[in-house]
């Protein structure tokens, strides 16, 4: 069975069904064009400074697809190399599910391979972020989800892939949910 890895550590470690269905509420699965990176171009916006690179490349996948690949070489200064897409907010207090499968190779320094959603107002400017664990060394196809709540004034949100560090990271598949709370939150 392959890994899982959320925002509180690898599944099951806090025991069955904290995150689940009955404690989040209905998914509606939320629109992200090019999940599977496999349009030309992508609708992927790529945020990179020289000599790391951001790339959408074909057979770079998990299932021998598109896949979107961050290199950062060993003479790169750390930063947030990362594609990331904008899409409209969901209600305030909305629960947001983002899920990626990730593979890493030799990511080291900095905080490794993650995912993130940026929160930003009307005029562009983030609020606050969410992200998930991340993936250091190297690690085959491994799924990594988080959670984040949409707080007020929110009008956007970013979701971003992410390598801080070196070495080199590729995603695919990426999800995003909207959990539904069955009832309001306190």
């Amino acid at each position: 069975m392959p890994a899982v890895v959320s925002a509180a550590g690898p599944a099951g470690e806090l025991g069955p069904n904290v995150f689940g269905a009955d404690s989040l509420g209905v998914a509606e699965q939320l629109p992200v064009d090019d999940d599977e990176f496999e349009q030309t171009p992508s609708a992927w916006e790529r945020v990179v400074e020289a000599p790391a690179s951001v790339e959408i490349r074909v057979g770079a996948g998990r299932n021998g697809g598109g896949g979107a690949v961050i290199i950062v070489p060993e003479q790169a200064p750390v930063a947030w190399p990362n594609v990331g897409q904008r899409l409209a907010a969901s209600a305030v207090r909305t629960l947001l599910r983002m899920s990626a499968w990730v593979r890493t190779r030799e990511a080291a320094d900095g905080y490794g391979a993650y995912l993130a959603i940026d929160y930003l107002d009307a005029a562009g400017k983030r609020i606050t972020w969410s992200q998930s664990g991340s993936l250091w060394s190297t690690h085959d196809w491994v799924r990594i989800e988080m959670l984040g709540e949409v707080p007020p004034d929110t009008t956007t949100i970013a979701i971003r892939l992410l390598l801080d560090g070196h070495g080199e990271a590729a995603f695919d598949d990426v999800s995003l949910e909207a959990c539904m709370r069955s009832h309001p939150a306190p």
